[in-house]
């Protein structure tokens, strides 16, 4: 693992994204989380070095965690909203917007695009999408930035609301 710190490190320093590490058999490449997408950066084999994207998430991931097939859950901290898109695109202007005297409850609701809600999305190794588990009213989960599978559960917390659920899968 030493010998692959030094390619790792320069990723993080370019894309500024946390890393998943993934190794099997057949396959050995990072699991990069920028823009709302989740890319895979290839660490070895005819693909070494170069990165191409999983998927394009349907919001702001917080974690990303691999099941025991090798699937990856997301949880996503909140849907992408208008008022989102338009900050990401004029930096001036979300600096301006911050500073304007809006309470922080209202500015947070802003960020994530209404009410807090859960969201936790499961893709393959290959990117594609196997499920969505919502929780669109937010009744009982809210700003999701953790989730596990383990023994036919699934479990998910938040670092913003004080609650673990957990999911049984079948």
């Amino acid at each position: 693992m030493k010998y692959l710190w030094p390619s790792v490190k320069s990723v993080i320093s370019q894309e500024q994204v946390w890393i998943l590490f993934h190794f099997s058999a057949v396959s050995c490449f990072l699991l990069l989380k920028c823009e709302c997408r989740l890319r895979k950066y290839w660490l070895k084999g005819e693909k070494a070095g170069t990165s191409e994207v999983l998927a394009i998430l349907p919001g702001f991931p917080d974690n990303v965690r691999t099941n025991e097939e090798g699937n990856f859950w997301v949880a996503v901290h909140c849907r992408r909203s208008f008022y989102t898109h338009i900050n990401a695109q004029y930096p001036n202007l979300r600096t301006f917007l911050l500073k304007l005297p809006i309470p922080t409850k209202i500015q947070y609701l802003l960020q994530i695009g209404g009410w807090p809600h859960g969201l936790v999305v499961k893709y393959s190794p290959e990117g594609k999408l196997l499920q969505i588990l919502e929780d669109s009213q937010g009744k009982v989960v809210k700003a999701i930035s953790e989730v596990e599978e383990k023994d036919g559960k699934l479990w998910m917390g938040s670092v913003l609301m004080p609650f673990v659920v957990v999911y049984n899968l079948a």
